[in-house]
């Protein structure tokens, strides 16, 4: 059975899901090691959100993967369900046809959730399920490979679950891609705007996460090796410090190409109940931005009130503005015919 798209859950990625990963991530011993641990994190993440959204009860902080040496040890993702057992949640690339089981199998294992992740790692899709009956060989054995062909619909785990006397709850899938907005506020659903003010809350919205969180990504991209001079390895002092700042990735394309860069935004409170707000335009995978990248400010009507061009060798542009909360504005980056739009409420 091939896993068809539609069939696919997709689930969003919070700021704290990449927080946690960056930080199990940077424990291990190699980058490649690394690499993996963010992976894992991020699927276990994504499939344990999904589960939550069924009520069906889980306990990520009894799972053999918060053990730090298992972790360290293990290509673990396991995900514990009370009463239940456990889920190995496997990340694979999009364009990969196979994915690789864990380690050990578990006698509680009640089997794996494939996740795919594209480029942009705001958001994983569940693909679905394989038991593990299917992993397993009469000799004893593992499969340490399964094809994605052989993957179950995410239904037929759903039914098996909700066969133990455990749960009372019904199913309901209800999640979705949440889709950009438009050049209006007006226009625009809450989801679409960014509100700044949260940010004093430590809550952000997704897409929204660290610097290193970005960094990370930009490393795990299967498309090219980053440049030693791409975020991840410019001066520290180049950006702000203050707890209140956060990046988003944005893909411009640009002659045929895509042009992958950083959205930066720093929220500094004032004395006079007045916020300063510094934005920032940063390459993701080279050294400089491209040549006539153009960074503008809007204010909610839209018009332009500040902007910025990217010339040969900038390997940034910024500009500051301020304003009170509950004010609104925009920021335009365009690239030739390519345009990228994110819409704010200080």
């Amino acid at each position: 059975m091939t896993p068809h798209p539609d069939s696919a859950i997709t689930i969003l990625l919070d700021s704290q899901a990449h927080d946690l990963a960056l930080k199990f991530a940077a424990e291990q011993a190699t980058p490649q090691r690394g690499k993996q641990v963010y992976l894992n994190t991020l699927a276990i993440c994504a499939v344990n959100q999904w589960l939550k959204l069924l009520q069906i009860e889980t306990a990520p902080m009894q799972s053999h993967f918060w053990n730090a040496g298992l972790r360290a040890l293990l290509d673990i993702a396991d995900l514990l369900l009370p009463k239940l057992g456990r889920l190995e949640c496997r990340p694979i690339r999009l364009g990969q046809t196979t994915f690789a089981t864990p380690t050990e199998l578990q006698p509680d294992l009640i089997g794996c959730v494939v996740v795919q992740f594209e480029q942009d790692l705001s958001y994983g899709q569940l693909l679905g399920f394989v038991p593990t009956e299917q992993i397993g060989l009469p000799t004893g054995e593992v499969l340490e490979e399964v094809a994605l062909s052989e993957l179950q619909p995410l239904s037929r785990l759903i039914a098996r679950l909700y066969e133990s006397p455990s749960i009372a709850a019904q199913p309901a899938i209800t999640t979705s891609r949440v889709s950009g907005g438009t050049n209006y506020f007006n226009d625009l659903s809450s989801t679409s705007v960014t509100h700044l003010s949260q940010w004093l809350q430590d809550t952000f919205s997704v897409g929204w996460r660290s610097l290193e969180s970005l960094m990370w990504e930009a490393e795990l991209s299967p498309a090219r090796e980053p440049d030693k001079k791409s975020l991840r390895h410019t001066e520290k002092a180049k950006f702000p410090t203050e707890p209140y700042v956060r990046g988003k990735r944005l893909e411009l394309g640009n002659s045929g190409e895509t042009e992958e860069i950083a959205l930066v935004v720093n929220l500094t409170p004032q004395a006079n109940e007045e916020n300063e707000v510094l934005i920032l335009v940063h390459p993701l995978q080279s050294q400089y931005l491209p040549a006539g990248l153009v960074m503008a400010l809007l204010d909610e009507m839209g018009v332009v009130i500040a902007e910025v061009k990217s010339s040969v060798k900038d390997n940034l542009i910024k500009r500051t503005l301020r304003g009170k909360p509950g004010e609104r504005f925009s920021v335009k980056v365009t690239l030739e015919a390519a345009i990228a739009l994110e819409h704010f409420t200080i």
